[in-house]
């Protein structure tokens, strides 16, 4: 590639070029990107193979497979010890203080000392072949990736934590919850913890997730409220199709006329499920949206933006948004909110 640009320069006058430029830019971004990050890995490895390699603590993953991993999270640690970027508030400073001293974590720390369960909480149902735990008081499976009691029992601590009272990832609050008429609408449901922590409150539940690892799992752990809760194997996204369906299609087809609560954790795809709830939106019959701000790093003002007529809060703190994004994208200010609130203005 470095050879074509040499030729490209060399060879053709700057009119020429810059008729190619226009016409073949995304290509030449393409191609600059790839040089670019090829250069940099070079670079690094070499730099930092002494410190990867012989820390001797670390294991294998770490040192060999999880080598660009680690790459990244110390380009992150060094990008937030030497850059200047705007500090927003204390909880910030904490987030850059932790990720200096104790490198990355994207919870930077906030979650390391809760811990709500004990290892007799996990157990494994022998007649289905998956681990459960007593989550609320209700049993929450587990999918097949999900090994061993112990690990079982880190994740349930794990999905404790994040909806704990200080986590930057909790959905609701004493203000901002489900009531008794809510239909909710949980996109990106997962295990389903968070529907199983509502489910006696809400009027109606709808799961969306497409993972097939997670079907057997959500049944299981639902089946008590089959009156009330349904399980829909598609993608959310703004448009429909075999594998996908679009929140404004869905409500129409199965005559919904109000979303109580919409809660969205889709891995970056958050601004697509608005996109295909333009009507419902425009219309003003989602009272309430939880929608996940840490995937990229403008989330927080572009998913504002598109809730113009929501009173909008975030949760308290920050997570280390960057440390979710590749390498290129990497930039101030590293440190993002994790979740947005919006509660319609008027309805």
């Amino acid at each position: 590639m470095k050879y074509i640009k040499k030729l490209f320069n060399r060879f053709l006058n700057e009119e020429s070029k810059n008729k190619i430029r226009n016409k073949c830019s995304r290509l030449f971004w393409q191609i600059d990107k790839i040089i670019v990050y090829r250069e940099y890995l070079k670079a690094v490895k070499y730099i930092l193979k002494k410190y990867v390699l012989h820390y001797q603590k670390q294991d294998y993953d770490y040192r060999y497979g999880g080598f660009l991993n680690a790459i990244k999270e110390e380009f992150i640690r060094c990008s937030v010890m030497h850059e200047k970027f705007e500090v927003r508030d204390k909880k910030m400073q904490e987030c850059i203080d932790y990720t200096i001293n104790n490198g990355t974590d994207v919870y930077c720390g906030s979650l390391n000392d809760v811990q709500i369960y004990s290892e007799e909480d996990v157990k494994y149902d022998k007649e289905n072949g998956l681990i459960y735990g007593i989550y609320g008081g209700k049993r929450l499976y587990f999918s097949k990736a999900t090994k061993d009691l112990k690990q079982a029992y880190q994740e349930l601590n794990g999905l404790a934590a994040e909806q704990s009272e200080h986590s930057p990832h909790r959905y609701l609050t004493e203000e901002f919850n489900v009531g008794p008429d809510d239909i909710v609408f949980d996109v990106g449901c997962a295990d389903g913890n968070f529907s199983l922590s509502v489910v006696d409150k809400a009027k109606e539940i709808y799961l969306f997730e497409i993972e097939e690892q997670w079907m057997k799992p959500l049944q299981l752990t639902f089946a008590p409220y089959k009156d009330k809760v349904h399980i829909i194997k598609k993608c959310v996204t703004k448009q429909s199709d075999n594998f996908s369906v679009s929140i404004d299609e869905f409500c129409e087809k199965n005559k919904i006329d109000r979303i109580g609560l919409l809660k969205m954790d889709v891995e970056g795809y958050e601004k697509s499920v608005l996109s295909g709830a333009e009507r419902m939106l425009q219309e003003k019959r989602i009272d309430k949206i939880a929608v996940c701000t840490y995937h990229r790093l403008n989330d927080e003002q572009e998913l504002g933006a598109m809730l113009s007529d929501y009173t909008k809060e975030t949760a308290e703190g920050y997570m280390l948004g960057a440390l979710l994004c590749d390498i290129w994208d990497i930039k101030p200010p590293y440190f993002t909110k994790g979740l947005m609130r919006a509660r319609l203005t008027t309805k």
